[in-house]
């Protein structure tokens, strides 16, 4: 069963286990088990690499990074002292937790362990950031229901 398994998994590297199953008359569980452990499989994604790319293509991107490399140091302060940059987002007055968060390997025998839901009526503030290269420019921080106009 394990070769049959391997020769199919070796003609279609993209057979799923859902579909070796049937055709051997296995069960799921069986036909992943056997692709799992015994033959040792994983999953695997593939990587976007630029395989087209000419060694005339990589010069050219070479020598633009490398021209840019050259600016940035040679102007580097000037430029970054100019850039002034902001975020937003809700802060909340508790930490919130997730069922996630709790999970963990235990043995059967183990007691259930229970997590209470935190309500959010704690409350929330917006908090909006300005930053340059020397630190924080400006904060503020408005609560729930504050309206944000020009002025």
């Amino acid at each position: 069963m394990v070769q049959r398994v391997e020769d199919i998994s070796l003609s279609n590297r993209r057979a799923s286990v859902a579909h070796i199953s049937p055709e051997l008359g296995m069960s799921v569980g069986r036909a992943h088990s056997i692709v799992r452990h015994q033959l040792n499989y994983r999953k695997l994604r593939s990587r976007w690499v630029p395989h087209s790319l000419t060694s005339e293509h990589k010069g050219v991107r070479f020598a633009a990074s490398l021209e840019f490399l050259q600016l940035i140091l040679r102007k580097a302060m000037i430029f970054l002292s100019r850039i002034i940059t902001g975020d937003e987002t809700w802060v909340n007055h508790f930490t919130p937790g997730t069922k996630q968060a709790s999970i963990a390997w235990r043995h059967t025998s183990s007691p259930v362990r229970t997590k209470s839901k935190v309500p959010p009526s704690a409350g929330k503030v917006m908090a909006t950031v300005f930053l340059d290269c020397e630190g924080v420019v400006y904060a503020e921080f408005m609560r729930k229901g504050t309206t944000i106009n020009a002025e």
